[in-house]
């Protein structure tokens, strides 16, 4: 994720040159279409990615600590793509796009932490794409869960403290909350657990193979 690639030189610096700010849980950082008026660096609490698509509301991402917010839009001077809405109550780093820039030119780790940021969200999205079936794409997003996000427990589980409900992740993975209920019972079990505090992941059972429904 982006600022663990940065030095803590580095860190204190973005701090310093941007503004902290706070959003509630349900309200917009960034809303598509508008222009960029700040890139974000998410502090504490969990973000959604989104679009509307035929009238619906299409999750693109679900982002937690450390993700950089608005790289695209900083790269190519475009408006947003997509609504970022907080899932949790939200502390951030708004840093103004120029302000950013001068800081990268300051500090080429910041360009090179960029560059990794936006690699990963196109992998990301290539990932999903080639997953042409439902328990693939469930797979695919509980493993960048588990691995990005995920801290172990005793018991042989990694809990990533995210508010993820049946439905959210359902959307996310482009199927019914139905589908995906059927899916991550039958081809993860007792593996995967939603709890109040997040997820509860089994890494093990995300590596067997299974065919879809």
């Amino acid at each position: 994720m982006f600022l663990s690639l940065l030095s803590e030189d580095v860190k204190h610096e973005i701090h310093h040159v941007g503004s902290s700010v706070f959003y509630r849980r349900n309200q917009n950082l960034m809303r598509e279409g508008t222009v960029l008026d700040a890139v974000r660096v998410l502090d504490s609490g969990w973000v959604k990615v989104w679009a509307r698509r035929d009238g619906q509301e299409q999750i693109l991402d679900l982002l937690g600590p450390g993700t950089i917010l608005g790289e695209l839009e900083l790269a190519d001077d475009q408006s947003q793509l997509c609504y970022i809405t907080a899932l949790t109550d939200v502390r951030a780093t708004a840093v103004q796009p120029e302000r950013f820039k001068a800081l990268a030119e300051r500090n080429p780790e910041v360009y090179r932490a960029l560059a990794h940021a936006i690699t990963l969200k196109f992998r990301d999205e290539h990932a999903l794409r080639m997953a042409h079936h439902g328990t693939q794409r469930l797979r695919v997003l509980l493993v960048r869960l588990a691995d990005r996000y995920g801290r172990p427990t005793p018991d042989g589980f990694v809990h990533v403290a995210i508010p993820i409900t049946r439905t959210l992740l359902a959307s996310w993975a482009r199927l019914t909350t139905a589908a995906s209920g059927k899916i991550v019972t039958r081809a993860f079990g007792a593996g995967v657990q939603f709890r109040p505090d997040g997820l509860l992941i089994r890494r093990a059972c995300l590596e067997e193979p299974d065919d879809d429904l």
